[in-house]
C-alpha cells in the first residue's frame, strides 16, 4: 500500500503537468494567448481606452474556460 502511495505522489505532478502542456498548445488556448497579446498592444498605445479591457476581459474569459496557463506579459 505504501508503494502504491509513493507512486502515486511520484507520477501524479508528471501526469498534471503533461496535460496542462497539452491544454496549452491547443488552438483555444493560442488562441487566448493571442487576443490577451493583442489586449496588451492596445493597452501600450491607449491606456485611457476601453477597447483594451474589453479585449483583455475577453481573454481572461477564455483562458478560465479552456483552463490556459495564464499568461505573463512585459510591461514594455
Amino acid at each position: 500500500m505504501t508503494v502504491l502511495g509513493g507512486l502515486i505522489y511520484v507520477m501524479a505532478p508528471k501526469y498534471f503537468e503533461v496535460q496542462q502542456v497539452e491544454r496549452d498548445n491547443s488552438t483555444k488556448c493560442k488562441s487566448y494567448r493571442a487576443l490577451e497579446s493583442i489586449a496588451a498592444a492596445m493597452y501600450r498605445e491607449d491606456s485611457e481606452g476601453t477597447e483594451w479591457l474589453s479585449k483583455a476581459r475577453e481573454a481572461e474569459t477564455r483562458r478560465k474556460q479552456h483552463k490556459c496557463s495564464q499568461l505573463v506579459l512585459d510591461k514594455y
